[in-house]
């Protein structure tokens, strides 16, 4: 999507703007020197051809006295090919193919070449884009990376234009430009990849060509699954059996939803391994999930005689559903103003927590299950802090596993979600409101992924992320929304409101933990929207002047 201006031959305009193959530019100077030899000598030497601007119009020239290749100029204004309507104010005709008097083949052949390598070039920085864009990373991470990686090939400014499926990019360099779009539909996450690409830019020489680029981002998309299925499966099962722990689930729930949790997980890969549309297969997934636990409690309540029932249970079931990293990077991008991003990730982060939800209330409704919050367990200080340390550290490590992290990533947000939200729970036990202690806490977990990231080859958003889904209130949602279908509006508000407040106030706790330890993202360098081109003077023909003057002669 790039255009170019041909200071010789309209054919040569042509040629550039579908620099796909960089073959078609072998021959350009087949193509300059006919053409260019065919003019009549009587136009060679016509004075409307040859003389500049501030001769034929007493222009002042440019302030710079050094000669001036005018090829270049020319290159640096890109404009637009008007043949048979030549009335357009301020589009230069091509039917006079040799405009500047000091253009040479060779510096014709050169801009071809360098026109040709900043398709490469962009080519480059799109893809590195939207692989991150494609592994869940956040709309600053992804922009930054870009502009990192254009500097290393050579070109000048990146400009970055994203939402959640698009980018969009337009590169300066050697006086033009050229814009790209790419498209990506893989929404899911991958944080070991994200930390890979994340390696390259910062360990980026000062120089790069651009197929060392390449060569190293085919490498790291090239790397195998860090877990196979049954290991994702089993991570699965023991991070939702800690959360069901962490609402109060007793040693039957939490068994159930080990199981039906792995039998949600496995649809949802083979779903996902089919391509099949997110949402349906989130549906689908929570429906099977949700369906296995109350068959497999109302089995075992029908033969030991004891209600077994558990709202958290439920929900617990298919919290592998929850979009816990998209969620959150959509709030750190409109905290930090990517609303572009950060909307779209949002809405499409709620429309899967909704897609959730109704999984959980159509079985409920199906079997007539009646499920209300109780106490499945009563452990006494200080051995409930340890328990919910040991189930904070198993449901954060698992997670981060289902997010791709590697190994040494999970045992390190596990950790850090141990001590964190171990904390947070013992606070709000001892009445603190749980907005407050939502946002003490994801600061507090952002600080520590800070500290973290420096000794280890992770990147924070690896060693944060899973460490606060555990604390988003999905038992509250699933309370929403089931007053919801009970047509129960006013009892659904409360929770609806209280579960929108602490998914903002997680974000907000891990944007201050970035501004306390980002200055990028406490102090934001303002950047050039529109890059300049040079004097436009260079690029005026006597045809473009003597038209002006006849317009305004017939307006008078």
């Amino acid at each position: 999507m790039s255009t170019s201006s041909n200071p010789t031959n309209p054919t040569y305009s042509e040629t550039l703007q579908d620099s796909g193959n960089p073959a078609e530019f072998e021959n350009v100077k087949n193509i300059a020197t006919p053409l260019q030899s065919n003019i009549p000598a009587s136009e060679q030497h016509d004075p409307r051809r040859t003389h500049s601007v501030s001769q034929s119009r007493n222009v002042t020239p440019h302030h710079d006295e050094t000669p001036r290749n005018v090829a270049q100029d020319q290159e640096q204004t890109p404009r637009t090919r008007h043949a048979t309507h030549p009335s357009h104010d301020f589009h230069i005709p091509l039917s006079h193919p040799s405009h500047a008097e000091n253009a040479t083949i060779e510096d014709t052949h050169a801009m071809a070449l360098s026109h040709n390598r900043l398709a490469y070039q962009s080519h480059v920085i799109l893809r590195l884009g939207t692989l991150l864009l494609g592994a869940g990373a956040s709309a600053y991470r992804t922009k930054v990376a870009m502009q990192r990686l254009g500097h290393a090939v050579g070109v000048d400014a990146v400009h970055v234009c994203q939402t959640y499926t698009t980018i969009s990019i337009t590169c300066y360099a050697g006086g033009t430009y050229r814009t790209m779009i790419a498209e990506q539909r893989t929404m899911g996450t991958n944080s070991a990849r994200i930390d890979a690409l994340n390696r390259f830019v910062l360990n980026l020489p000062s120089a790069i060509l651009v197929e060392d680029a390449n060569a190293t981002l085919d490498a790291i998309l090239a790397t195998p699954p860090l877990y196979k299925r049954w290991m994702l499966l089993l991570a699965t099962g023991l991070a939702c059996s800690g959360f069901c722990f962490l609402n109060h689930g007793g040693l039957v729930e939490c068994a159930t939803v080990f199981f039906a949790s792995m039998i949600g997980q496995f649809l949802r890969q083979q779903l996902t391994a089919w391509h099949c549309n997110s949402v349906g297969a989130w549906f689908i997934s929570g429906v099977v999930s949700s369906s296995a636990y109350l068959g497999i409690v109302l089995g075992y309540g029908a033969l030991t005689h004891e209600v077994t029932l558990h709202q958290a249970g439920v929900v617990s079931s298919l919290l592998f559903l929850i979009p816990g990293f998209p969620l959150v990077t959509a709030l750190l991008d409109t905290i930090r103003g990517d609303l572009t991003c950060g909307i779209i990730r949002f809405n499409y982060a709620f429309i899967l927590m909704a897609s959730a939800g109704m999984a959980v209330w159509l079985p409920t409704w199906i079997f007539h299950a009646h499920i209300a919050p109780v106490d499945g367990y009563s452990i006494t200080e200080p051995w409930l802090f340890v328990a919910r340390c040991l189930a904070t550290f198993v449901a954060s490590s698992g997670f981060a596993m289902l997010f791709s992290a590697p190994l040494s990533a999970a045992l390190l947000a596990g950790l850090n979600g141990a001590i964190i939200n171990s904390t947070r729970l013992t606070l709000q036990d001892a009445g603190l409101y749980n907005v407050i202690a939502c946002v003490l806490a994801a600061t507090c977990v952002g600080i520590i992924a800070f500290v973290f990231s420096h000794f280890s080859k992770h990147s924070r958003v690896s060693l944060s992320v899973p460490s606060v889904v555990v604390m988003i209130p999905g038992t509250m949602f699933f309370r929403a929304l089931a007053a919801i279908n009970a047509h129960d509006t006013v009892a659904a508000i409360d929770p609806l409101f209280n579960c929108f407040l602490v998914i903002v106030a997680i974000g907000a706790g891990l944007a201050v933990s970035r501004m306390l330890t980002d200055r990028n993202w406490l102090i934001e360098t303002p950047s050039t929207v529109v890059p300049t081109f040079g004097d436009s003077r260079s690029t005026l023909t006597p045809d473009v002047i003597e038209h002006v003057e006849h317009a305004n002669s017939e307006k008078e």
